[in-house]
């Protein structure tokens, strides 16, 4: 069955249909990755707030510098984890998208080995890849990817993230510095309205550079560009949907926010509920924010293909790079387009 390319007018809500529909069409294949891998990664997300509350609140009351290390430790492991498992959903829901555009049929077992790369190639590096994903390494770590001339999937997410954590965190850091050296040395509504100058232009960049992100995330798995190169063809995509794309994102990250307080307030703030009652309403957040995660993915690829066909780019190519093997069952990256 032949599909066409997703209309390049789509607008807010036709995309959000536009992702639905995907889903629905391919049920059976969407409802295997939310269950295998999106819903651990949401009771992963969503337990950490529940750990962290435990540290912090109740767990070595009275030393506080054992509170802090297992603390530490428990952030370090959970990042690893959470890393892994999105990078995971993110390689497989947009291989799917991809499958389904260019009239591919797959099913759960032939994308799912699409995170490990060409023939399995580098899985002993993981080890030192996860090392490197503190802060003080992230050179080392752009370092190592251009010397081992990285063809993983999972390699190339991993760097375009920490890239865009690293822009992001410079962002930021400048940002309240700024506002803090304000705040030191002038007083009243000159404050204020200088808090109120700063940050509108701040929230305009990261709303930008998160939209750029997901798309070059999708790209970092569906082409073999990365890091840098993959952040700045995504700048190029987006020209002419900046709107549409950053409003639909600017939505997902505000329903992920509110399903997070709301998870927060239900489950570990209501005094009223039993366990009882705490465990169903945690089963039903659980469930609604996998399904809601799962969308969001499904819409990110969906973005990504809408651009594409803006700029009149031929997603049929993506076949030569993305060869789905029946046989050799995993999703093979040609050395050449």
């Amino acid at each position: 069955m032949n599909r066409e390319p997703p209309n390049k007018s789509l607008g807010f809500f036709d995309i959000y249909k536009e992702a639905y529909e995907i889903t629905i069409s391919w049920k059976k294949l969407f409802s295997q990755i939310t269950l295998a891998l999106i819903l651990p990664l949401t009771i992963l997300y969503l337990s950490d707030i529940h750990i962290s509350d435990f540290i912090i609140s109740k767990a070595y009351p009275n030393i506080v510098q054992a509170k802090w290390i297992v603390y530490s430790i428990t952030s370090f492991v959970y990042l690893i984890l959470i890393l892994l498992l999105f990078f995971f959903s993110t390689s497989v829901v947009a291989c799917c998208v991809s499958c389904f555009y260019t009239s591919k049929d797959t099913t759960f077992k032939k994308v799912v080995p699409s995170f490990n790369g060409p023939e399995g190639e580098g899985r002993y590096k993981v080890l030192a890849f996860m090392i490197c994903l503190s802060v003080p390494f992230f050179f080392g770590l752009l370092y190592i990817t251009s010397v081992w001339n990285i063809a993983m999937v999972w390699g190339r997410l991993l760097v375009t993230f920490l890239l865009l954590f690293f822009i992001l965190a410079i962002c930021t850091t400048v940002y309240l510095g700024l506002i803090l050296l304000f705040v030191a040395s002038f007083h009243g509504r000159k404050v204020l309205a200088f808090i109120i100058c700063l940050t509108i232009p701040y929230f305009i960049v990261f709303a930008y550079m998160t939209t750029v992100w997901n798309i070059a995330m999708v790209m970092s798995v569906l082409e073999k560009d990365n890091g840098r190169k993959a952040l700045v063809k995504s700048m190029r995509l987006i020209k002419g949907r900046i709107w549409v794309s950053s409003f639909i994102f600017i939505a997902v990250e505000i329903i992920f926010t509110g399903m997070s307080i709301g998870f927060y307030s239900m489950v570990l703030g209501r005094k009223k509920l039993n366990l009882v009652g705490k465990i169903f309403v945690g089963i039903i957040w659980y469930l609604l924010s996998a399904y809601f995660l799962h969308l969001y993915l499904v819409i990110q690829a969906v973005v990504y293909f809408v651009c594409k066909s803006y700029h009149d780019e031929d997603i049929l190519n993506l076949s030569v790079h993305l060869e789905v093997s029946h046989d050799a069952n995993f999703v093979r990256g040609n050395e050449e387009v």
